[in-house]
């Protein structure tokens, strides 16, 4: 699982792709889009960043701002240790998305 943060503060806490990928696949999806298609956007927070709080106008925008982010990651044993520990991190550390 992982924590983003930036200038300090927690905006995104989540899991890698719920035990169907790895980490650097799910941070990869953070600078992934497709004009094309159903899915454009490859993670949440990108999406969210872009279309619902329209934070950034374009995905080169997001990615200039994911380089200037911070990554905390944490190895668990079991997929319930990853969920649980997520769901404590958001209760605990608020993030922004």
């Amino acid at each position: 699982m992982y924590v983003i943060y930036s200038e300090g503060k927690t905006i995104y806490v989540g899991m890698a792709g719920k035990g169907k990928h790895t980490l650097n696949y799910r941070i990869g999806n953070l600078f992934s889009y497709s004009a094309k298609g159903n899915r454009r956007f490859h993670h949440t927070l990108t999406k969210k960043l872009l279309t619902k709080f329209r934070i950034f106008g374009t995905i080169d925008d997001v990615r200039k701002f994911y380089q200037s982010c911070k990554l905390k990651t944490v190895e668990t044993e079991t997929f319930q240790q990853a969920r649980t520990l997520e769901a404590v991190l958001i209760e605990l550390l608020k993030p922004k998305y």
